[in-house]
């Protein structure tokens, strides 16, 4: 299971730094995605939605700086604020000493996309795969790709606001898909009672 959600975690950082380039595309599709990198970083809230190989699905809330609510398969729960966080398990909430290493590393990895700063033209090849509706909404579709081939490319549908609406990883288990809703309206993540 952690190195499934170690996987996810790259996959989900690899998604978001692409997270939002214009429908109507920019001069070029490195400008789309560096619109949609500055775009996510500006984002307060969001909602992600995870679905793994094996049917497994992970959803994700999310509020700068410091909330995060993670629900992961089997009904297990996951809050935290700021260094307090809590797990849900067999019908209870209880307080925990320290983070949970995979919830955090899907927020992670929803946030970064695994993209270590700004995409560049030296390191990425970032192509437009043209226009797409995703969950009724128009996008511009793009694969990213590493020019070393040192992971595998990550498909992305960015919407009109320059944020991510859908982002699809590959694996050795299958491809990992992240639908992405919600920004900047997430409700407030309390601490269980």
């Amino acid at each position: 299971m952690t190195k499934h959600f170690a996987r996810l975690t790259a996959a989900l950082a690899a998604l978001m730094s692409f997270a939002a380039a214009p429908i109507c595309a920019q001069a070029s599709p490195l400008g789309d995605v560096n619109q949609a990198w500055r775009t996510f970083g500006t984002v307060k809230s969001f909602h992600a939605e995870i679905k793994m190989p094996n049917n497994r699905t992970v959803s994700l809330d999310e509020i700068v700086p410091d909330k995060m609510h993670v629900t992961l398969p089997q009904g297990m729960q996951m809050i935290r604020i700021g260094s307090d966080q809590w797990i849900y398990r067999e019908g209870s909430w209880m307080k925990i000493p320290m983070a949970m290493p995979q919830a955090g590393g899907i927020a992670d990895s929803a946030r970064g996309m695994g993209i270590k700063g700004k995409p560049d033209a030296d390191t990425y090849l970032i192509t437009s795969l043209g226009a797409a509706v995703v969950n009724g909404m128009a996008t511009q579709h793009y694969r990213i790709a590493r020019k070393d081939n040192s992971t595998k490319p990550i498909e992305m549908w960015i919407g009109a606001n320059h944020l991510p609406v859908e982002v699809m990883t590959q694996s050795d288990e299958g491809p990992t898909t992240i639908f992405y809703s919600n920004y900047n309206s997430v409700p407030d993540i309390a601490a269980p009672n």
